[in-house]
C-alpha cells in the first residue's frame, strides 16, 4: 500500500502500525467506526495522490469498506491517473 495513502488511512481510522497490521484484508473497517465521512476523506487523499477525480458509481461507502477494496480502487485510479498524464 502506497506509504501515504497507508498513513491517510492510520489518521482516519486513529489506528496505530500495530492495529493496522493486525486488520485482514477482508474485514470490513465499518466495525472500526470508517464512516460515510471518512470514506470522504479517503477519496479527497487518493485523488490528491493521484491527481484523478473518482467516478460516480466510486463515491460509496462500500466501495472503500475494506483494505482489499480500498486496494482495488487505489490500483484502478493509478492506471487512470498514469494515462490521463501519459496523454
Amino acid at each position: 500500500m502506497n506509504t501515504k495513502l497507508k498513513d491517510s488511512l492510520l489518521d482516519i481510522l486513529e489506528m496505530d502500525d500495530v492495529e493496522f497490521q493486525q486488520l485482514e484484508a477482508n474485514e470490513d473497517l465499518r466495525n472500526y467506526s470508517f464512516t460515510s465521512l471518512n470514506a470522504i476523506e479517503l477519496i479527497v487523499e487518493i485523488e490528491d495522490i493521484l491527481g484523478v477525480q473518482f467516478d460516480n458509481e466510486d463515491l460509496l461507502v462500500e466501495k472503500l469498506s475494506t483494505i482489499e477494496k480500498i486496494e482495488e480502487i487505489y490500483s484502478k485510479y493509478l492506471r487512470k491517473g498514469r494515462n490521463v498524464n501519459e496523454e
